[in-house]
């Protein structure tokens, strides 16, 4: 016996609050699958509060009208592109969350900002959102200013599934990487605030780089 499927299940009523667009878009998917064709009459039904409001006080001819009424919730709950920038330039790698769910949302930020976006202000956007330890294995891997936008996700697809196990459903914007056992602490200086690999991040190889420029200065001096 097949099991019915609750609408509340599938969409969740709108109250005027978040981007209009994604939602309307989830709600047409809902009304295809339940084989829905009055849509006029299908979209108030998931419309509460401010949003409701809204519809509410809308004209008769425009209610009747499906492009319209969408283009009408959409100048009313859709964000400008001013709050747009804004959310992109604060938008970061969630934990839990995947990198092409990270484009996904970058790109539809940028689009609400201005219908052509440059790829390469997308690139610039994702890195920038990138965890600080991520980034910088990002930049001494590899030149990111010279990869494309497919490229650079290429390349954190590889170090998410290599050095990172992200936490799922967390609530905070925090982003904490958590260290898989297999990998090895740091044996010159037996620290746990940084991998063997990250050999940047070493006080003793720093002592060592210091030392080799002190003995280059002096050997110099001495020259003279």
């Amino acid at each position: 016996m097949a099991t019915a499927i609750k609408l509340a299940d599938l969409i969740k009523t709108y109250n005027g609050e978040g981007d209009f667009l994604p939602w309307i878009k989830k709600l047409e998917l809902v009304a295809k699958l339940q084989k829905i064709n009055d849509l006029t009459s299908f979209v108030p039904l998931f419309l509460e509060g401010g949003a409701f409001a809204v519809y509410d006080g809308l004209d008769t001819t425009v209610k009747t009208d499906y492009k319209r009424l969408v283009s009408s919730l959409t100048e009313a709950f859709s964000i400008n592109k001013f709050a747009a920038y804004e959310e992109l330039m604060k938008r970061r790698l969630r934990r839990g969350e995947s990198i092409d769910v990270f484009l996904a949302d970058l790109k539809r930020l940028a689009t609400l900002i201005d219908e052509f976006v440059p790829e390469s202000l997308i690139q610039c956007a994702l890195v920038y959102g990138l965890p600080e330890e991520m980034k910088l294995q990002l930049k001494a891997a590899c030149k990111v200013e010279n990869m494309s936008l497919s490229e650079t996700i290429q390349r954190c697809r590889m170090l998410i599934n290599a050095d990172y196990q992200w936490e799922v459903g967390a609530v905070a914007e925090a982003n904490v990487r958590v260290q898989r056992p297999r990998e090895k602490r740091c044996f010159k200086c037996g620290s746990d605030s940084h991998l063997m690999r990250q050999y940047w991040l070493c006080p003793e190889n720093k002592k060592k780089v210091q030392k080799q420029e002190d003995n280059k200065e002096g050997h110099e001096s001495k020259n003279e």
